[in-house]
C-alpha cells in the first residue's frame, strides 16, 4: 500500500469506525465464550440449549435483516450505530444482574443473545456503509484490511482472555467487560462523520416506498450472477460452518474433557489465523487476481475443518487448534476479497440494501444451521455431529467452480464490467 493510501485510509472518521468496531467485537468474544459456559455450569443446559444462543444471535438476520438495510440507507448510520451500542449495553448487562440475584435462567440468556444479535445486525450494516465514505476507491481494499486484522487480533486476543477471566472471575462477571466495550464503543460512534443524504434517503418515507426500496437490494442480487452465486455459496456453507461452531464448547468440554480456560486459550490460537488471513488477503489478490484468490481463500476456510473432530482429548487438541487456525486464514482473506469486490461492485445508494441483502441470506442460514448442529447432537453424539459439520463445508466449497468467477483472473469492479462481450445481464 502506497503512503498516499495509508493517508486516506487513516482519517479520523476511519480511527473511530476501526477502534468501535474493533472493541464491541472485542468484548462480545467474552460473551461468545462466558455465555455458553455459564449455561452449562450454571443452569446444566444440553447442547441444544446451547446451540439456542447461537442461533438467538444470528436469528434478526432473518427477521429484521432486509428492512435494516433501507434503514441505513435511508438514516445516519452514526445515529444508529449510537443506539445500538446502547441498546446492547443495557442487555448485556441483564445477565449479571440477573446472576447476582439468582434470576438467571435460559429463556434471559437467549432474549439477551437475540437482542444483541439484533443491534449486531444494524450496526454492522452501518458499518459497511460508512466505510467506503471513509476511505478512496484505491484505498478500500487497504481499509477493508485493517477492518479484518483489527477482527482478527480480537479473535485471537478475546478467547483467550475470555476464557482466563471465567476462570478468574467467573462467566456471569465476565460478560460485565462486554457491556464496558458497549459503552467505549458508543463514545467512539459520537465521533463518526454524518453523512449526506443519498438519494435513497429523499423524499417522504411510505410504506409501499419502504418496502420498493427493501426489494432493490434482493432484485439486484437476483438479476446480478456475481452477487447471486456469491450469496447461494456462502448461505450453503455457513449452515456446516454454523453447526459444528454452533457446539463446539459442548464438545471440547464434555465429550474431550477439555477445561474452559484452555478452551480459552485453544480458541484464540484457532483465531490466530484470522490475522494473518486479513494481513494476506490484499497481497493474494494482486499477485494471482481476486477472483482466484477468492477460490482458493474459501478452500481454505473449509477443508481444515476436518482435522477438528479428531481431538478426542486434552493431547490430540492440537487437530482442532490447527484445523480452526487454518480455517480462520481463509475465512479472513475470503471476507477481505468479498467486501471490498460488494463495496466497488454495487451502487453507493444501493450498497446499504445490497450488504444487508445477501447478509440477510448468508447470515440467514447460520441459526437453522446451530439448531441443526444442536439437533443432530442430541441424535447422534457431539463428535459426530461435528464432523458432519466439517463434510458439509468442505463439500459445500465445490459449488463456487459452479459459478462465474472460475472463468476470471480478478473480480469485476462494476456490473457492466462483469458481463463479457455480447452478453445481456445475468
Amino acid at each position: 500500500m502506497s503512503a498516499k493510501a495509508s493517508t486516506m485510509v487513516c482519517r479520523p472518521g476511519f480511527a473511530a469506525l476501526l477502534c468501535g468496531s474493533t472493541i464491541s467485537k472485542f468484548g462480545s468474544t467474552f460473551t461468545a465464550i462466558a455465555l455458553p459456559v455459564l449455561s452449562l455450569t450454571a443452569l446444566h443446559a444440553s447442547a441444544f440449549q446451547v446451540s439456542l444462543l447461537t442461533a438467538a444471535a444470528w436469528l434478526p438476520w432473518l427477521v429484521i435483516g432486509l428492512p435494516a438495510g433501507t434503514l441505513v440507507d435511508r438514516s445516519q448510520p452514526r445515529t444508529l450505530i449510537l443506539a445500538c451500542s446502547a441498546a446492547a449495553m443495557l442487555a448485556v448487562a441483564a445477565v449479571p444482574a440477573a446472576s447476582a440475584t439468582g434470576r438467571l435462567t435460559m429463556p434471559l440468556i437467549v432474549s439477551v443473545a437475540l437482542v444483541a444479535g439484533a443491534c449486531s445486525v444494524v450496526s454492522e450494516t452501518s458499518y459497511q456503509v460508512l466505510l467506503p465514505r471513509l476511505a478512496q476507491p484505491e484505498a478500500l481494499a487497504a481499509a477493508n484490511s485493517r477492518m479484518q486484522a483489527g477482527n482478527a487480533v480480537v479473535s485471537v486476543a478475546g478467547p483467550s482472555a475470555g476464557g482466563a477471566l471465567v476462570q478468574a472471575v467467573g462467566a456471569a462477571a465476565t460478560v460485565v467487560f462486554d457491556a464496558l466495550s458497549y459503552l467505549i464503543a458508543f463514545g467512539l460512534a459520537a465521533r463518526l462523520p454524518t453523512l449526506d443524504r443519498s438519494p435513497a434517503g429523499a423524499g417522504a418515507v411510505t410504506p409501499q416506498s419502504f418496502r420498493r426500496s427493501v426489494a432493490d437490494g434482493v432484485r439486484m442480487i437476483a438479476r446480478d450472477r456475481y452477487l447471486r452465486s456469491l450469496t447461494a455459496v456462502s448461505a450453503v456453507i455457513n449452515v456446516g460452518l454454523t453447526a459444528y461452531q454452533a457446539i463446539l464448547i459442548p464438545y471440547l468440554v464434555r465429550s474431550a474433557g477439555i477445561a474452559p480456560g484452555v478452551i480459552g486459550g485453544a480458541m484464540g490460537m484457532m483465531s490466530a489465523g484470522g490475522l494473518a488471513g486479513a494481513l494476506l488477503a490484499g497481497r493474494l489478490a494482486r499477485r494471482f487476481g481476486s477472483a482466484r484468490a477468492l477460490l482458493v481463500t474459501q478452500a481454505l476456510a473449509t477443508a481444515p475443518a476436518l482435522l477438528i473432530p479428531l481431538t478426542t482429548s486434552a493431547s490430540t487438541l492440537p487437530f482442532a487448534v490447527a484445523g480452526g487456525a487454518l480455517a480462520a486464514t481463509g475465512l479472513a482473506s475470503s471476507s477481505v476479497i468479498k467486501s471490498t469486490f460488494r463495496q466497488q461492485y454495487c451502487p453507493p445508494e444501493l450498497l446499504g440494501r445490497v450488504t444487508v441483502s445477501m447478509q440477510f441470506f448468508t447470515y440467514g442460514a447460520t441459526p437453522l444451521g446451530a439448531l441443526a448442529g444442536g439437533a443432530l447432537a442430541s441424535v447422534i453424539g457431539l463428535r459426530s455431529a461435528v464432523a458432519l459439520g466439517a463434510i458439509w463445508v468442505t463439500v459445500s466449497w465445490a459449488l463456487l467452480l459452479a459459478g462465474p468467477f472460475n472463468r476470471r483472473r480478478d473480480l469485476p469492479s462494476s456490473p457492466a464490467a462483469g458481463e463479457p462481450p455480447g452478453s445481456g445481464p445475468g
